[in-house]
């Protein structure tokens, strides 16, 4: 069965505005995400773990410690300490002395490991607290969870862009085997 150009070409088209439109749908989902984020104080209190959060971010500590290549540091808001696991970029972005415009950094809240809550509690003792400051004490002072920026995308829209890129390279796969075909002609 011979297949024309013409519809290899429109199949081609319809296809790939598919994959568009679920591209953008995606990108569409996550802005939606973003946007009903809570502070992470609110999921502090209730120790409430794979939520979109955020933090209104004034200044960033030195990196504090690296655990299974995600590096740990203290961000602060006008009346908190928080931990935060950040990639590079964006703790290359964050100010590291004080400023009163906060930069805003999204994530999702993670349970903190006991590793790294002790190893970040060694920290806090050496370079911020005037005293020591015992393991519950420092849960009171950062809590059990910290917000994780390196997992900011939902399954459902990673999902969603997979789908997309799937449908944008179909297109390209009929259209090129179709002019492929043609020019054998």
């Amino acid at each position: 069965m011979k297949i024309k150009k013409k519809t290899l070409i429109i199949i081609g088209t319809i296809v790939l505005l598919s994959g568009i439109l679920v591209h953008i749908s995606a990108l569409y989902q996550n802005k939606i995400d973003n946007k009903n984020s809570k502070p992470i104080k609110e999921l502090l209190e209730h120790n409430e773990i794979n939520q979109k959060s955020y933090i209104e971010v004034q200044m960033i500590s030195p990196k504090l410690t690296t655990k299974n290549k995600k590096s740990f540091y203290f961000v602060f808001d006008k009346n908190n300490y928080y931990l935060a696991c950040l990639e590079e970029k964006i703790a290359d972005e964050l100010p590291d002395e004080y400023t009163t415009k906060p930069i805003k950094i999204i994530g999702v809240t993670k349970k903190t490991s006991q590793d790294v809550f002790e190893s970040v509690r060694e920290k806090y003792n050496k370079y911020i607290a005037s005293e020591k400051v015992s393991r519950s004490k420092f849960k009171k002072i950062i809590g059990t969870i910290y917000l994780d920026t390196s997992s900011v995308k939902t399954k459902k829209v990673m999902t969603l862009q997979i789908i997309a890129v799937i449908l944008e390279f179909i297109p390209g796969l009929i259209i090129l085997i179709g002019l492929i075909s043609r020019k054998n002609t």
